[in-house]
C-alpha cells in the first residue's frame, strides 16, 4: 500500500530550490503559400503597367520574363498544368472543354496536398467557371466562386480578403480573370489602354489580397511564399491559343522571406509553381506522382563539381514507349518533339543491352517526327567572382546515339552569355555519326543502335552569367532518332 509523506519531508520539499526550466525552443514559422493566377497577362504589359503591388513582389523576390506555358495557349490546358503540375499530354485537358481531363492519375494540387498532409487548409477565390466546375477538388476547404460576367473579379478579391484574414489557410490559390476578358475585347498588348487599365485594376485587387495575408492574427509566425503566373499570353489581334512566342512565353514571380532575389535565369515552365509550393510547404512529391515541375524561385546555391543540368539523364519522368508520345521534359524548354523514351521499348530502340551507359537508369532522349529540340538555362551567378578572376573551367559531356545505320543525330552545345544574353563562348560535343557508331559497334543494322560518350572542356569566360544548354535530335531517315543520355556539365575552381 502507498503510504502518505511525512511533514517533514514535505517541508524539506518546499525549501528546494526549483528545477530550472530549460528555455522554450523557438519555432520556425509555419510555412504558407499565396499562388495569384493573372489570366492573360503578358509579361511585357507587366513590367510598363501600373501595378506597384506586383512590381513590390518582383522587388522582394525573384523573376522572369522568360518562363514559358505548354501548348495549346488557351486557360483550360494552361490552368491544368499549373494546379497540377504536369503538362496537357498526362492530365489530358487539351482545350476549354476540359474532355479527357485526366484528374484522377493526375489531380489539383490540393488532392495532393490532402493526401499526405490532410490536417493543411487550402482555399480558392476564382471567377472562371470551368476551374470551379472541372478542376477545383471537393477537399478544398474554403471553395468560393463568383462569375466574372458579374463583376466578379471584385466581388472575389472581397471574399477572398475577408476570408484569409480571418480564417485557418495554409495553401491559397486567388485568381484574376478580367485581365484576359478585356485582352479578348481590346487586344492583349502594352499600348492598349484598356488592356492596361485592366492590369492596374487587378494589382488593386492584388494589394488588397496581401494585406489581408499581413492582417492576419498570426501573420507573424508564418512565411509567406507568394507564386505569380499567368496561364498564356496574347497578342494585339485579341487572340491567344496559338504555339508561337508570343503566346507561349509568360512571366513568374516568386516572392517573400524564403525567395531568391533577382532575375531567374534557370529554364522554368508553368508547371514549376507546384513542385515550388510543395518545396515549401516541405511535402516531398512521391514518385508515382510523376510531376513535369522543377523548383525555381526559392533560396538555393550551385555547387562545384557537380552536374548543372538538371534532368540530363531523362529519368525525371516515367518515360514514354514511343516518339509520338511527347511528354514534355521536366526542367527543359521543349520547343519541338523531344521525348524521354524507355530503354527495351518497342520497335527497334535501344535496349538496356546495347552499347551505351552502365548508369543509363530507364530512360534516354530522343526527338520526335521531324527535328526536335530542346534548350536548359542555367544561372551562374553563384560563381561569378571566381568567373571573373578567369578561375572556372567546365567539362561538357553526353552519350550520343542513334538508330540502326540512319543518319540521325544527336548534338549538343552549351552557349555563355553575359547577364544580357551577349555571347561570350560557346562549345559542342562532336556529334557521333552512322559511321562512328559503325565502327565503334562492329556491326550494321541493329547492331548499328547504341551510344557512343562525347567530352569536352574549356574555360568559362569571364563575365559569363548563363549556360544555355542546346540538345538537338536530327532526322537523316524518317522520324528524329538522334539519341542523347547522361548529360553533363560540370564547373571546376582553378585554371
Amino acid at each position: 500500500m502507498r503510504t502518505m509523506p511525512t511533514l517533514i519531508t514535505c517541508l524539506a520539499a518546499a525549501l528546494l530550490p526549483a528545477m530550472p526550466q530549460a528555455p522554450a525552443r523557438p519555432t520556425e514559422p509555419a510555412p504558407k503559400v499565396l499562388l495569384i493566377g493573372l489570366d492573360g497577362l503578358r509579361p511585357d504589359a507587366l513590367l510598363l503597367a501600373d501595378a506597384p503591388n506586383l512590381h513590390e513582389l518582383i522587388r522582394n523576390g525573384c523573376f522572369t520574363d522568360q518562363s514559358h506555358t505548354g501548348a495549346p495557349t488557351v486557360s483550360g490546358p494552361g490552368w491544368s498544368s499549373v494546379l497540377c503540375g504536369v503538362w496537357h499530354n498526362k492530365h489530358g485537358v487539351k482545350d476549354n472543354t476540359f474532355r479527357g481531363a485526366n484528374y484522377t492519375q493526375y489531380p489539383h494540387m490540393f488532392t495532393r496536398i490532402k493526401e499526405v498532409r490532410p490536417e493543411l487548409k487550402v482555399g480558392t477565390w476564382s471567377t472562371w467557371q470551368e476551374i470551379d466546375m472541372y478542376l477545383t477538388p471537393t477537399c478544398t476547404d474554403i471553395h468560393v466562386f463568383f462569375n466574372y460576367k458579374e463583376k466578379g473579379d471584385e466581388r472575389n478579391c472581397e471574399q477572398a480578403c475577408a476570408d484569409i484574414a480571418a480564417k485557418p489557410v495554409d495553401v491559397a490559390f486567388y485568381y484574376v480573370s478580367d485581365i484576359d476578358e478585356t485582352g479578348h475585347n481590346s487586344g492583349f498588348h502594352p499600348g492598349i489602354p484598356e488592356y492596361m487599365a485592366a492590369i492596374k485594376l487587378a494589382d488593386q485587387q492584388v494589394g488588397k489580397v496581401l494585406a489581408a495575408v499581413r492582417s492576419r492574427p498570426t501573420f507573424k509566425d508564418e512565411n509567406w511564399l507568394y507564386i505569380v503566373t499567368p496561364d498564356h499570353s496574347g497578342t494585339i489581334d485579341g487572340n491567344h491559343g496559338r504555339d508561337e512566342e508570343a503566346h507561349r512565353r509568360i512571366f513568374y514571380i516568386v516572392s517573400g522571406e524564403a525567395a531568391a532575389r533577382g532575375t531567374i535565369r534557370d529554364t522554368v515552365n508553368q508547371v514549376d509553381a507546384v513542385a515550388t509550393l510543395l518545396a515549401h510547404m516541405g511535402i516531398t512529391p512521391k514518385p508515382e506522382w510523376n510531376l513535369d515541375g522543377r523548383v525555381r524561385g526559392l533560396k538555393s546555391r550551385k555547387q562545384y563539381n557537380t552536374n548543372l543540368i538538371d534532368n540530363g539523364d531523362a529519368e525525371a519522368i516515367t518515360p514514354a514507349s514511343a516518339q509520338d508520345q511527347n511528354l514534355g521534359i521536366p526542367g527543359w524548354v521543349d520547343l519541338a518533339g523531344m521525348t524521354a523514351i524507355g530503354y527495351d521499348a518497342l520497335g527497334g530502340f535501344p535496349t538496356h543491352a546495347s552499347p551505351g551507359p552502365k548508369d543509363r537508369g530507364k530512360a534516354f532522349f530522343a526527338g520526335g517526327a521531324v527535328d526536335s529540340v530542346m534548350a536548359q538555362t542555367i544561372d551562374l551567378a553563384d560563381f561569378a567572382v571566381d568567373i571573373d578572376a578567369g578561375m572556372v573551367r567546365f567539362d561538357l559531356s553526353a552519350w550520343l546515339g542513334g538508330f540502326a545505320d540512319q543518319r540521325d543525330m544527336a548534338v549538343v552545345d552549351v552557349r555563355f552569355t553575359d547577364e544580357n544574353g551577349g555571347t561570350l563562348g560557346a562549345a559542342a560535343l562532336t556529334p557521333v555519326t552512322t559511321q562512328d557508331r559503325l565502327a565503334a559497334f562492329g556491326g550494321s543494322g541493329d547492331r548499328a543502335t547504341g551510344f557512343v560518350e562525347r567530352k569536352t572542356a574549356g574555360a568559362v569566360p569571364p563575365r559569363a552569367r548563363i549556360a544555355e544548354v542546346r540538345v538537338q535530335s536530327l532526322a537523316g531517315q524518317g522520324s528524329a532518332d538522334g539519341y542523347s543520355d547522361n548529360i553533363s556539365l560540370v564547373l571546376h575552381k582553378g585554371k
